[in-house]
Order: structure tokens, then C-alpha cells, then sequence
């Protein structure tokens, strides 16, 4: 029910599903409270997303000997493909074959791909054609401009910087004020502390991150605080089913929202492209929930406010 009220509570699209769980969860939180805390920064500051992990593997296959690389590369499509489509929370085809879509790229381009809905050129496909041709540049070449402010040549650093002025700053902050503010709920950041995002900056990588395991130095400093198993427990994002929902009871929203006339209507969607994603995912063929979900997001705000102008 609250989903498809979802555009009157953003100033701009923002294609970040767990808006959703966030926003019930500061409902409830403000029948008691008016201020919460919460943890954002430290997987952004100290390496904790399973993206850092994958970046040790994609970096074992850059130094291997060329072909060895290719073959591992090679293998790993033939596998994704092989596997059915799951629709399951973070299930392993989906890594694998989010995995893929950084190969061939270096850095945070790389992550950049592994985190976004759509890469550069199906963001520009999904665009109605007389629209794309007004873009210039590409999200990619964004990155590079931003990290050309960054001193350190090291690349956990390098990524440290993108995560922490991109993907935290332009997303999850965001994701988290409008959540709770639309409640009248304060959410705060103690792990945005300057003082504590100073001393990220200075540690060494290595005291982010060893081996696979991330938040090195936050779990050693809650050593005895927190109970063991819960600085052991895998990591647990706050999703929201939406490729099952999408496929049953948001199906007709889904199908309503991206119809090719109400996508016509609008004019800044390109139908075909669309369609395509949606009979992919209907059927079966694909898992498309992430550039599904970031289209009707936009949807939502878009008819939220282009009615109300």
C-alpha cells in the first residue's frame, strides 16, 4: 500500500528499494522517539560491502597471466548463464552475474557497475531517443572527474572516497533523511562523526580490510562489547523482495506504471527498452529487479510532480 505513494515523499527519484523498509521502520520507531541513530558510514569508511570482497577477487584475476584471467572470466559466464534465475536475497547467480558486468573495467567503474541498475549505455537505451541524444559524457566519466580530487594512489583509498562522497552521500544519507524526516523522525550518524571519518581517512587499508574480511578495525575495537556472534554474523541488507512482488502483487502496478502509453505519455522513457525488461523478468529469463525498481521509482516521482506543476 505504501509503495506506489512512494513519489510524494522524494524531491528527486531515488532508486534505492529499501526507502520502503526504512520508512515503516521510522514510523514505528516515532510512536516512542523523535531522534534514532543509526549505522551508516561504517561499511562506506571501513570496507564492509560485499563489493570490497569482490574487488579482492577481480583484483587476483587482473594479476594472474593474461590468458589464466580470461579463462577464470570465461568460465564464470558459462556458469551464470547456466544457472536459473533466482529471485531469492542476494542469491549467488545475481552476484555472479553482477560480478560480470565490472569485467573489463578497473577501479570505480568497476564498483560502479556492480552497484547500479543500469550501466551507461542501457541508461542511455532506456531513455526516450530524442532525450539521450541531449546527454553528454556518461555516469563513468562523473566518477573519474570526482576522483581526480583524491591525493592517495591507493585504490582502497580511491574507493573509500567514491563509496563515501557517491554512493553514501548521494544515496543512503538521502535515502535515510527523507524516510524518516516524511515521519518527522531525526535520524543521525554517529559513524559520520568527523573526528571518526578523520581517522578512517588515516588508517591503513589494511586495518579496513584483511583478506575478505571487512570492517577489520570496527569489529577489533567492539571486541567484548558487542556479543561474538554478532561481529561474526554475515552482513544482511535491508531489501525488500521486490523481484518476487514484482512478479506477483506489484505486478499490476509494475504493469500499469511501465505501460507503453503511460511511458509514451510521459516522453522521457524509451517503451521498447522498457518492455523489454519487463517481459524478461515476467517470463522468467532474467532477474531485472534493479533497473525495474529504479524505472518505477522514477515513475513515482515523476507523475507525483509533473502533475502538481
Amino acid at each position: 500500500d505504501l509503495i506506489p505513494t512512494l513519489g510524494r515523499l522524494l524531491d528527486e527519484p531515488l532508486g534505492d528499494g529499501s526507502i520502503v523498509p526504512t520508512h515503516l521502520l521510522a514510523r514505528f520507531a516515532r510512536q516512542k522517539v523523535t531522534v534514532a541513530l543509526g549505522g551508516d558510514g561504517g561499511d562506506e569508511l571501513f570496507a564492509g560491502y560485499p563489493t570490497f570482497q569482490a574487488e579482492r577477487v577481480a583484483g587476483l584475476l587482473m594479476r594472474a597471466p593474461r590468458p589464466v584471467g580470461r579463462a577464470a572470466t570465461a568460465l564464470f559466464g558459462v556458469a551464470a548463464a547456466a544457472l536459473p534465475v533466482s529471485l531469492s536475497y542476494f542469491s549467488f547467480d545475481f552476484k555472479l552475474k553482477q560480478f560480470l558486468r565490472g569485467s573489463g573495467l578497473e577501479g570505480a567503474r568497476r564498483h560502479q557497475a556492480w552497484l547500479g541498475s543500469l550501466a551507461p549505455p542501457d541508461a542511455l537505451a532506456a531513455l526516450a531517443p530524442d532525450l539521450a541524444r541531449e546527454v553528454r559524457g556518461d555516469l563513468y566519466e562523473l566518477i573519474d572527474q570526482r576522483l581526480q580530487r583524491v591525493r592517495s594512489a591507493d585504490r582502497w583509498d580511491r574507493l573509500m572516497y567514491f563509496y563515501a562522497k557517491g554512493y553514501l552521500a548521494d544515496q543512503v544519507l538521502a535515502k535515510v533523511d527523507r524516510a524518516t524526516m516524511a515521519v518527522g523522525l531525526e535520524g543521525r550518524a554517529p559513524l559520520l562523526d568527523s573526528r571518526v571519518v578523520a581517522l578512517a581517512c588515516q588508517v591503513a587499508p589494511a586495518l579496513r580490510m584483511r583478506g575478505l574480511r571487512g570492517k577489520l578495525l570496527l569489529k577489533h575495537a567492539l571486541a567484548g562489547i558487542l556479543p561474538a556472534h554478532t561481529l561474526a554474523r554475515k552482513k544482511q541488507g535491508f531489501a525488500m523482495p521486490i523481484g518476487r512482488w514484482l512478479k506477483g502483487e506489484l505486478r499490476p502496478w509494475l504493469e500499469d506504471q511501465l505501460s507503453e502509453a503511460r511511458l509514451r505519455d510521459g516522453g522521457l522513457l524509451e517503451p521498447t527498452f522498457v518492455r523489454r525488461l519487463v517481459d524478461q523478468h515476467l517470463r522468467g529469463q532474467a532477474d531485472h529487479r534493479k533497473p525495474l525498481w529504479t524505472l518505477l521509482a522514477f515513475q513515482q516521482w515523476w507523475s507525483a510532480w509533473r502533475a502538481s506543476a
